[in-house]
């Protein structure tokens, strides 16, 4: 009884190192499908934390939207975790203006 034990303790032990991979192996070669390899592009949401940021929020902002990514694909989203120095204005009036951008505060 214990050395059969044994034996289901070791299997358990080497079967994430062993056993699974021969497994997606077989069946990578049982169930083969095909992947198509065309231009993906998703898009992307930059999220942004802000903590009374009122010297640095424009420029990580407008850095982001920057980015050599197609403008249409690439949005950021800014939260405000509760500022008090200015930093929600200087949000709101880059949202107000740039339609990729999007604010709220908690």
């Amino acid at each position: 009884m214990l050395e059969l034990l044994f034996w289901m303790c070791l299997a358990a032990g080497l079967y994430p190192y062993a056993g699974y991979p021969l497994c997606v192996a077989l069946l990578a070669r049982v169930m083969a499908r095909s992947v198509s390899r065309g231009p993906i592009r998703p898009g992307v949401t930059v999220v942004i934390s802000a903590y009374n940021e009122v010297e640095h929020v424009e420029a990580t902002i407008l850095d982001k939207l920057a980015q050599d990514y197609p403008p249409e694909l690439l949005d950021v989203m800014v939260g405000s975790d509760g500022s008090t120095d200015g930093t929600d204005e200087v949000i709101r009036s880059l949202a107000a203006r740039n339609p990729r951008v999007s604010y709220f505060r908690q």
